[in-house]
């Protein structure tokens, strides 16, 4: 993933930095899964880096509306998690913002919150690579 905190970039083979979000909404919400990221180049401090809430994954799972009935998502609910007070009620000093180095390795799970880490300050672009594993059978986190 390619990833800049320049305006000038996007659009143009460089992403902007992502909102909070859970891999489930994106892949296989059903089955537990496993996020292996890593920088492909130093970030968190001159190029934008990941920040992840750590905790028990209850919480997260009623705020995003999902349904595990019909395995699916209330979709504007999700959309709007960074806007409609959830995160108002986590603690900033909760909320992990590593500074990595190129071929660290950060491992959470699919219903880990997490969003691109980008300051004003950050000029510098950051590309990462992720590997996803998951389940073969349906389960939710513990």
């Amino acid at each position: 993933r390619r990833i800049s905190p320049l305006a000038k970039h996007h659009f143009s083979g460089w992403q902007k930095p992502n909102n909070f979000h859970l891999d489930a909404q994106f892949h296989t919400p059903d089955q537990f899964g496993l996020n292996f990221w890593s920088p492909l180049n130093d970030c968190g401090e001159e190029a934008p880096g990941l920040q992840v809430i750590p905790g028990p994954a209850e919480p997260v799972i009623a705020e995003s509306g999902y349904q595990q009935e019909t395995q699916s998502f209330y979709i504007p609910r999700l959309e709007n998690i960074n806007n409609h007070g959830f995160l108002d009620q986590v603690d900033d000093g909760r909320i992990f913002r590593p500074v990595m180095q190129a071929g660290d390795v950060l491992l959470f799970h699919n219903w880990t919150l997490h969003a691109t880490y980008c300051t004003p300050r950050m000029e510098k672009t950051r590309k990462s690579f992720e590997l996803r594993v998951n389940g073969d059978q349906f389960s939710m986190p513990d």
